[in-house]
């Protein structure tokens, strides 16, 4: 009984030393949601806060998929905050699923953390908005009315 138990032991081990740790999926916000595409504006930042110890993230392997990374921080609470410089022409107007990933070590095991989340890109006009109209139409009535 005992050389069972023993054997079982021994393979608990081995298997756990063998094994890669966990990937784990992150809860993450990009801020802004919505970026407004300017003509004269040719690059962006994009802020990512994940929930995720900063000090269990390696800083060299977290990526967003476009833009390069220029600052990676603790929030109040110790979780990432990564700030992403972000070209114009990798942004498409419509909705951009961007994944944020990286690699970590928690409690000795290393694995790979995963968060996703949508930005919505449009096109600034250069014709007036329908709040443009609104206001508008609200000034030419008061026009109206005080006449």
């Amino acid at each position: 009984m005992k050389k069972l138990i023993l054997s079982t032991v021994v393979l608990i081990l081995a298997f756990a030393c063998i094994c890669p740790g966990k990937d784990l999926l992150v809860r993450m916000i990009i801020s802004p949601d919505t970026v407004v595409l300017e003509e004269n504006v040719q690059e962006y930042t994009l802020t990512v806060h994940a929930e995720i110890r900063l000090s269990a993230v390696d800083p060299a392997s977290v990526t967003l998929g476009i833009g390069d990374l220029v600052s990676l921080f603790a929030d109040s609470r110790g979780e990432l905050v990564a700030k992403f410089l972000v070209k114009k022409a990798d942004l498409p107007v419509g909705t951009l699923n961007l994944t944020l990933t990286g690699d970590y070590i928690i409690d000795g095991q290393a694995g790979t953390f995963t968060g996703k989340d949508d930005i919505s890109i449009i096109q600034k006009s250069d014709k007036d908005g329908p709040g443009d109209k609104d206001r508008k139409n609200r000034e030419g009535n008061r026009e109206k009315h005080e006449k």
